[in-house]
């Protein structure tokens, strides 16, 4: 079956140690006809030098001074020439056939505007941790998008249409962390979701223990995906209300207005114990299985709570009832 060409689109920031074994898996894709847009986000590593030794001309590359992920994102769209556009981060993997499936899969779905895939999860060393899949139609997938936890579409796996992301405001810069999260939120309301049931890259895992690590509270920022998604949602609201002009005129008065009603540290600390728990899972299926143990072991202690409430299955705080009312926000806007 022949199909239209595809633009594959990935934002790199110092990302060397992977960059290679990346790119090499989308130039020796099965289905040849795409061009490559690659936007070096002010790298201080070698990705300059790494993107530079190539001569395939599908790969066109942007060196830029550093802007960040959401704003990298919106200028290497505005870069591609098709409509169709596939995603890929700078530290996974494709298989050969991820494109050839993926656009097949798509054709079958009726098309929908943004269609991802099931990942393979990977560790550094690229070895094979597990594998999963998501939800198929639409429905399904929006019910666990709209819900407190979960995920239903992988940022890096997608196929996406340009004119809809386009339409919907793209990539919201403010988003350093989630920003797939809001951009997928924003289009669930006019546009069509799928997924195809077949496991397309393998997805990387790597630097839980650093991530985690940095994650504080007390600078007047948070970026943990939890309170990333609570903005989301208090975002939207305004959005559907028809008063976005409020978040974009006042967003760090209505930050601050949630900030009041929650507990922000225990929103942090449930999120640096899940990147320790992740991280011992790493170590336990990557072969590690005693230091996997003895990790977890070391999490409980010093998280007992949040890490009981993990191994039977219960999900972490839902903060969804703490999203602020339109007419909340006005009496914020309004406040001198």
């Amino acid at each position: 079956m022949m199909h239209e060409p595809v633009s594959v689109l990935m934002s790199v920031y110092n990302g060397a140690p992977f960059l290679r074994e990346a790119v090499d898996s989308i130039l020796g894709q099965t289905f040849p006809d795409f061009e490559f847009v690659v936007v070096n986000d002010g790298s201080t590593d070698a990705t300059a030098e790494i993107l530079d030794s190539y001569g395939d001309p599908r790969l066109k590359v942007s060196h830029i001074a550093n802007i960040g992920l959401p704003a990298a994102l919106n200028f290497g769209l505005e870069r591609c020439t098709y409509n169709l556009i596939i995603r890929m981060d700078a530290d996974d993997i494709a298989y050969p056939h991820r494109f050839e499936a993926l656009l097949r899969d798509w054709e079958e779905a009726g098309r929908p505007d943004v269609f991802g895939s099931g990942a393979d999860y990977i560790n550094e060393d690229g070895v094979y941790l597990w594998g999963v899949t998501m939800p198929l139609e639409d429905e399904a997938i929006k019910t666990v998008l709209r819900a407190p936890h979960g995920m239903s579409i992988m940022h890096p796996t997608v196929l996406m249409r340009k004119d809809a992301v386009l339409a919907c405001g793209a990539y919201d810069g403010y988003f350093r962390n989630g920003q797939d999260y809001d951009l997928w939120l924003r289009m669930a309301s006019r546009c069509r979701f799928g997924n195809s049931p077949q496991r397309l890259l393998k997805y990387r895992f790597n630097g839980f223990s650093d991530t985690a690590r940095s994650i504080r509270v007390g600078d007047g920022e948070i970026w943990t995906g939890n309170w990333m998604r609570l903005l989301s949602w208090q975002k939207q609201l305004l959005i559907d209300a028809g008063e976005e002009e409020y978040w974009n005129a006042c967003r760090d008065r209505i930050i601050e207005g949630l900030r009041s009603r929650i507990d922000t540290r225990m929103i942090v600390k449930e999120a640096v114990t899940m990147r320790l728990l992740t991280e011992a899972k790493i170590l336990f299926y990557s072969g590690k299985r005693m230091d996997g143990l003895l990790q977890l072991a070391k999490i409980l202690v010093q998280y007992p709570k949040i890490t009981l409430k993990w191994l039977v299955g219960r999900k972490m705080t839902d903060i969804s009832h703490y999203l602020l009312s339109p007419a909340e926000i006005k009496q914020i806007a309004t406040r001198s």
